[in-house]
């Protein structure tokens, strides 16, 4: 039940490789910088919660507390972190959950379109774009949402316009 020769050889190497110091300072900066972010976010959500005339405001409430109870799980939420190439990052651990504030339209590379987005929406996010008048040729056609955690493109779409 207890050892024979006990040591401290286990706390010697934990300490020397410098990796407690490291595990904690990112644990701190994690608690720090989500903690600031959530509070930020929170208050402009809530502010606008708290006024009684505000168009929806029960359906609002509703859609908020049901991403509360069902979230999009670990899988989404990895593959999303991927395409940010927010791997490796602190910003892996803070960012996700906060939507895009930008979306930019390219046709051949020339940005086309650029509209605003509103961030920490609790639902799905959508733009739309209308292309017409294009005259006779192929149209290349990529996509950028952009947040604080950087650009996520899409594949481009190529586009033949025949009459």
């Amino acid at each position: 039940m207890f050892t024979s020769n006990p040591t401290f050889d286990a706390y010697k190497q934990i300490f020397a490789t410098g990796a407690l110091l490291e595990s904690y300072y990112t644990t701190i900066l994690r608690t720090v910088l989500g903690t600031l972010l959530t509070v930020v976010v929170s208050a402009m959500l809530a502010y606008p919660l708290s006024k009684r005339y505000l168009l929806g405001r029960k359906w609002w409430m509703g859609l908020i507390i049901f991403t509360m109870f069902f979230g999009g799980g670990l899988i989404p939420t990895y593959l999303l972190v991927k395409e940010l190439h927010m791997l490796n990052t602190i910003w892996s651990l803070v960012i996700p959950g906060f939507n895009a504030t930008e979306y930019r339209l390219y046709e051949n590379g020339v940005l086309i379109e650029t509209k605003s987005m509103q961030a920490a929406t609790p639902g799905a996010q959508s733009a739309v774009s209308t292309i017409a008048g294009r005259g006779v040729g192929t149209y290349e056609y990529r996509s950028e949402l952009v947040n604080a955690g950087g650009v996520t493109s899409s594949d481009v779409l190529t586009v033949r316009v025949e009459k």
